[in-house]
């Protein structure tokens, strides 16, 4: 078999005392010999390569979030 190639039911041998109950063997099909499928990772977008440099020299937002997260924190906690 080769690519593309599909079995009929008509090209099984079918024993004795065996009764098909289709019509037309040549119709019925019992496998298609299909290629592999591949699938493409897509490339990252440059979109997130400049989120993760930051726009214009800027730190990313996610860091500078942290930055006051940590500051803020650490105040509240020495407070009480």
């Amino acid at each position: 078999m080769e690519i593309n190639d599909t079995l009929q039911l008509s090209a099984v041998p079918v024993p004795e005392g065996v009764k098909l109950v289709a019509e037309e063997l040549e119709e019925v099909t019992i496998a298609t010999l299909s290629p592999p499928r591949v699938e493409e990772e897509p490339e990252p977008a440059v979109e997130e390569e400049a989120e993760l440099v930051g726009e214009e020299g800027e730190a990313p937002a996610a860091e500078e979030g942290g930055e006051e997260a940590e500051g803020g924190d650490s105040g509240g906690d020495g407070g009480e």
